[in-house]
């Protein structure tokens, strides 16, 4: 496997001229730096510095007001593949960038048919950046609509790297979500939920969604981490990073470094990945 077949299922990044103003109010939030300037063009330049091919682009809507621009920065960008690509990336960077949804917009259903139009992969969710639960009723129809055009859930899940009063997002929701739609394609961050992994094995492993390895090895520790990844199945994991809160040539030597086996490797670096995005629309 070559260097440049890796993706990495979970990046942020912001429009060019938000960008800035974004990560200080985020890195004010987080009370952590940030490895690369959360743009575009930056993410590609961490990309080529990494070996890493392809990035999956994770934005959040915090207000319903945000939910069209998002999706049209997102079918914008995806539309034209050289905007914003540094002299310094690999020639074989790539980016799917995911659109977003708010529990409290008017006619989310709508957005949905305009993504899949747009050919939008997925959507991200944060409940406690949006104040909702995964398994709010009111979310139903949302993911049925979600599930009829063939889209990825994405969720958040558990603490932040802040620890939050409150935490929404719990396995245990989230696999009330997957009890309630069947066939729902789902992603939930951070090997099931960031510190809340007692609660990953008892609601979440071996379940049909996939765990991405975002911030969380130097948490979980080398044996509790491949403990998961074998409990679960190397199938259903997803590298990812959380870039720019880490480096992503960094995660990736970490990741490299475990115990596992080229099988599992193949599998959480690229061909999970590849499988779950699909043939581009």
């Amino acid at each position: 496997m070559t260097e440049t077949a890796v993706v990495d299922f979970h990046t942020h990044a912001f429009p060019d001229r938000v960008a800035a103003k974004a990560m200080a109010a985020l890195e004010g939030t987080y009370e952590v730096p940030s490895f690369s300037d959360a743009t575009l063009p930056g993410l590609r330049h961490s990309m080529s510095a990494a070996g890493i091919g392809h990035c999956v682009v994770l934005p959040v809507a915090t207000s319903p007001a945000q939910v069209l621009s998002i999706t049209d920065w997102a079918a914008r960008e995806q539309s034209n593949p050289e905007r914003g690509r540094g002299a310094a990336a690999s020639a074989s960077a790539d980016l799917t960038i995911f659109g977003s949804l708010h529990p409290g917009m008017d006619d989310p259903i709508a957005e949905v048919a305009r993504m899949r139009d747009l050919g939008i992969r997925g959507v991200k969710f944060h409940s406690e950046f949006q104040d909702f639960n995964p398994d709010d009723e009111r979310m139903f129809p949302v993911y049925d609509a979600l599930r009829a055009a063939g889209m990825i859930v994405f969720f958040h899940a558990g603490n932040e790297i802040k620890a939050l009063p409150q935490i929404r997002a719990t396995p245990g929701r989230i696999a009330r979500v997957l009890d309630a739609f069947p066939g729902l394609t789902v992603i939930a961050a951070h090997m099931g939920s960031y510190l809340q992994w007692d609660e990953v094995w008892e609601f979440l492993v071996g379940r049909e969604l996939y765990l991405d390895t975002a911030f969380c090895l130097h948490k979980l520790g080398t044996q509790r981490f491949v403990d998961i990844v074998r409990g679960h199945g190397a199938q259903r994991i997803l590298f990812g990073t959380d870039s720019p809160w880490a480096d992503q040539a960094e995660a990736l030597t970490s990741i490299r470094a475990l115990p596992l086996n080229d099988d599992e490797r193949r599998l959480i670096f690229h061909e999970n990945a590849r499988r779950v995005l699909g043939p581009p629309p």
